[in-house]
């Protein structure tokens, strides 16, 4: 189903304003807020300077300095705020809010490589988001609807997404605890494990349902990867110069120095 859904976002890619894509962030700080209640009269909420919601108790104003999760830098001393790029209280809580519906991630360069989505850890998280990047990436009409799809005014695509990517791969790297070449190969697995699974769940995503279904999928199909990823980037590594179409190709044989499954290096 992950599979189908990648490829409904090549084609039309318009279409995921509208859907609960996997990986994608929910918004349930504003749900926390409005459970608050009366409580919620004890604490005034700020942002950080790259948007993320805070909070503080008592008078409200800051008397300690503290950083965000995407190390931006939050409250300040004796009342003042140490960053004065974004001192204005957040009164309504649907305020702080943001739309959980088609895509919504934070820019590249404040994401968090260590983040979880509901049963996603943070390697398979890095995944799902490197897929949907490509997928956009890949398609032929994405830069028509760049502006309803990401937001992303005069900023060009192909570079947006390509940041994404290298951010995905970034988190994949620290994960695996590999190279950009083990982690392509370990997609390789992926993708094959994504193949493999049953096709029996809702790619729609027209609810949080389905996302949490596919999302689930997806967890199913990589777990025995997880559980042995250097495994599973040697079967990938066999898999690649076994195959007829790249086994004569120069920088394969360069790579693996002409021996069958056998990357350079190992004896």
């Amino acid at each position: 189903p992950f599979l189908r859904l990648l490829e409904t976002i090549r084609m039309n890619p318009e279409q995921t304003e509208n859907k609960f894509l996997p990986g994608m962030r929910d918004n349930s700080l504003a749900e926390f807020i409005g459970n608050l209640g009366e409580n919620n009269n004890k604490w005034k909420w700020y942002r950080c300077s790259n948007g993320h919601a805070y909070a503080i108790n008592n008078c409200g104003r800051p008397m300690q300095r503290g950083r965000c999760a995407c190390g931006a830098e939050i409250g300040g001393e004796n009342h003042q705020f140490a960053n004065n790029t974004n001192t204005a209280e957040v009164t309504q809580a649907n305020n702080l809010g943001f739309e959980e519906k088609g895509y919504n991630l934070l820019p590249p360069d404040v994401r968090v490589l260590t983040d979880t989505e509901r049963t996603l850890p943070p390697l398979l998280l890095n995944i799902v988001r490197w897929f949907i990047h490509a997928s956009f990436l890949l398609s032929e009409t994405a830069d028509q609807y760049k502006d309803r799809v990401f937001k992303l005014g005069h900023q060009n695509i192909s570079i947006f997404l390509l940041q994404n990517m290298q951010r995905d791969l970034e988190g994949m790297r620290q994960h695996l605890n590999a190279g950009p070449d083990e982690c392509i190969l370990f997609l390789v697995k992926m993708i094959i494990s994504l193949t493999e699974s049953p096709d029996n769940v809702n790619y729609v995503c027209t609810n949080k349902r389905d996302r949490d279904n596919i999302e689930n999928s997806i967890m199913t199909a990589a777990r025995p990867l997880l559980n042995n990823p250097a495994g599973a980037i040697r079967d990938a590594q066999v898999l690649i110069v076994n195959d007829l179409n790249v086994a004569t190709d120069p920088l394969v044989k360069q790579v693996y120095n002409g021996g069958v499954g056998r990357p350079r290096g190992e004896g």
